[in-house]
């Protein structure tokens, strides 16, 4: 008996294929499936290492089937790549957080908390990172720097600019001199003129000991 050929459908427009879901709704689904620093390659042979220990090695009909998050993950993998991620096999699980951050999503995977979340991203900072540089401009931290210094140290003598040299005093600390100084001895001008002492360099030139803040070098 002759086999009667299958009759055609009716011409019409074919229609399109489905498109795949949005770009970070795919980025969060893989994100929930990866492990940290873990490559959608490496998470595919995880899952597929689990699924086979579940249903023993052996063929048969006491085979398991693959487990759902496999499935899940090659879907994922097949949509990410329709939507332009082509080395989709090698991103990690840091990677796919850039780019959903870059499309303006929070970068968590669903199922994922806030606070681990923040652990997992302090983790991979502290890990493989030289230490920031130091801003040699930047103000001294409260408590910091002030006691690093060297004491500045101060000797003067009496007598004005033009007068002849007399006999120094010192050296004495920053303290001591806006001690005196509070005190009034340096008052009026032309009383006593004082110079800092910066060894091993050569000490400065003198100033009027009254127009001198020592507190500045406390």
């Amino acid at each position: 008996m002759p086999i009667k050929p299958r009759p055609l459908p009716p011409p019409g427009r074919a229609s399109p294929p489905p498109s795949p879901p949005p770009l970070p709704q795919l980025l969060r689904g893989a994100l929930a499936l990866l492990r940290p620093r873990e490559t959608v390659g490496g998470a595919l042979r995880r899952w597929g290492g689990e699924g086979q220990s579940r249903g023993g090695r052996g063929r048969g009909r006491g085979r398991a089937p693959p487990p759902p998050e496999l499935e899940a993950l090659v879907a994922l993998s097949d949509a990410l790549v329709a939507r332009g991620v082509l080395g989709v096999l090698g991103e990690s699980r840091e990677r796919l957080r850039g780019r959903l951050r870059a499309l303006g999503g929070e970068g968590r995977g669903e199922g994922e908390g806030e606070g681990e979340e923040e652990e997992e991203e302090e983790q991979e900072e502290g890990e493989g990172q030289a230490a920031p540089a130091l801003d040699m401009f930047a103000p001294p931290e409260e408590g910091e720097g002030r006691e690093a210094l060297p004491e500045v140290l101060w000797e003067y003598h009496w007598g004005g600019e033009g007068d002849p040299p007399t006999p120094l005093y010192g050296p004495f600390s920053s303290a001591q001199m806006q001690a005196w100084a509070d005190q009034g001895y340096f008052r009026g001008g032309g009383g006593a003129r004082c110079r800092r002492l910066n060894p091993p360099d050569p000490p400065g030139p003198f100033y009027d000991c009254g127009r001198v803040d020592f507190q500045l070098y406390t």
